[in-house]
C-alpha cells in the first residue's frame, strides 16, 4: 500500500516538473505591435536615378496622409518604453498601439516630420548616427537638443558611423555602439536606452554587447509585428515604402500579405544593386529579406 502511494507521489511530482517547464515556455510575454520604420521624410531630389533613396523617402504629403489614417483607424502611438513596460506586465497598452521609428537622423525629420508629429501629438523614436550630426543632410546638435526636450520624441543610438557590425572586431563593435550612446548622453544630457542595428545586421557579438552596454531594446529590419520579452534586442519592424500608396501601409499594419509584397515590387532595389551575399556571421534570427536594408 505504501509503495503504491509512493508511486503516485512520484508520478505527480514528475508531472508537476514537466508542467512547470511547459508553463514557462507557454507564458512567454508576446504582443502584436507594429513598429513602423522610416528614413527620409522628403521627396528624393535625385529621383529617378537613385532608386534606393526613393525607396527610403516618404514625401511629407504622404507622411501626413499616413498619420491621418492612423488616427482615423484608431491607432495610438506609444513609445518603446511603453512596449517594454507592457511586456513586463507593468502596464496595459491601448487597443491599437503603433510605434514610429526614424533611422539615421536626417535633417528633414526636424523640418518635415516633427511639425506633423506635433500636429497629431504623435510619439516617435529617432536613431542617430552620432558622427554624422552637423554634417550636410543630417540633424545638428542644437536641433537634437530641441527634439530631446520634447515629450513626443525619444532619441536612440545608431552607432557612430553606420558600419556593418558583423564585419567589425569586438573592440570596434563596442566602440561604435557604446560610443554612440556616450556621444548622445554627453551632448543631450539624457540616458539612451534604445538602439538600431545599422542595416539591421548583427551577430552574436553585437547582440551580447548591446545588452552589456545597457540598451533595453534594439530594432532590426526584419519584417514582423510579434514583439517578445525574450527578444527585446532583436525587435522586428514594418517597413514604410517610399512613394507607395496608403494601401501598402495598411497591408503592413495587417501583416503585409504576399499580395501586398508583390504589389510593392516596383519599390524594391533592382537585382544589380543588391548584395548577393550577406555580411559574414549574420545572426541566425536575420532573414534573407533583410540583407538589403539600409
Amino acid at each position: 500500500m505504501h509503495l503504491r502511494v509512493l508511486g503516485h507521489v512520484l508520478i505527480l511530482s514528475l508531472l508537476g516538473t514537466a508542467l512547470v517547464g511547459c508553463t514557462a515556455t507557454a507564458l512567454r510575454p508576446t504582443l502584436q505591435v507594429p513598429i513602423l520604420m522610416y528614413h527620409y521624410i522628403s521627396v528624393n531630389p535625385l529621383a529617378p536615378g537613385d532608386v534606393l533613396r526613393t525607396r527610403l523617402s516618404v514625401p511629407p504629403a504622404q507622411f501626413a496622409q499616413q498619420l491621418a489614417y492612423l488616427h482615423r483607424a484608431g491607432y495610438t502611438t506609444i513609445t518603446l518604453d511603453d512596449l517594454v513596460a507592457a511586456l513586463h506586465l507593468r502596464t496595459v497598452l491601448p487597443p491599437k498601439p503603433v510605434i514610429l521609428t526614424f533611422d539615421d537622423g536626417y535633417a528633414d525629420f526636424f523640418t518635415n516630420a516633427y511639425p506633423l508629429l506635433q500636429r497629431y501629438k504623435d510619439k516617435a523614436t529617432i536613431y542617430i548616427i552620432t558622427r554624422k550630426v552637423g554634417t550636410p543632410g543630417y540633424l545638428s546638435w542644437p536641433k537634437l537638443r530641441i527634439l530631446a526636450a520634447s515629450p513626443l520624441i525619444t532619441i536612440g543610438a545608431h552607432t557612430r558611423t553606420h558600419p556593418e557590425l558583423p564585419m567589425l572586431s569586438a573592440r570596434q563593435s563596442w566602440a561604435q555602439m557604446a560610443g554612440s550612446k556616450s556621444d548622445l548622453e554627453t551632448h543631450l544630457g539624457i540616458v539612451v536606452h534604445h538602439f538600431a542595428y545599422p542595416s539591421g545586421h548583427y551577430n552574436a557579438t553585437s547582440l551580447e554587447q548591446a545588452a552589456q552596454i545597457g540598451f533595453v531594446t534594439a530594432v532590426t529590419t526584419q519584417e514582423g509585428m510579434e514583439e517578445r520579452l525574450d527578444r527585446l534586442l532583436t525587435l522586428p519592424r514594418v517597413r514604410v515604402n517610399g512613394g507607395a500608396p496608403l494601401a501598402d501601409l495598411i497591408a503592413g499594419l495587417a501583416g503585409r500579405s504576399e499580395l501586398a509584397v508583390r504589389a510593392g515590387a516596383a519599390h524594391r532595389i533592382p537585382p544589380r544593386q543588391r548584395r548577393t551575399e550577406p555580411p559574414p556571421q549574420l545572426h541566425p534570427y536575420l532573414s534573407r529579406a533583410n540583407r538589403n536594408d539600409k
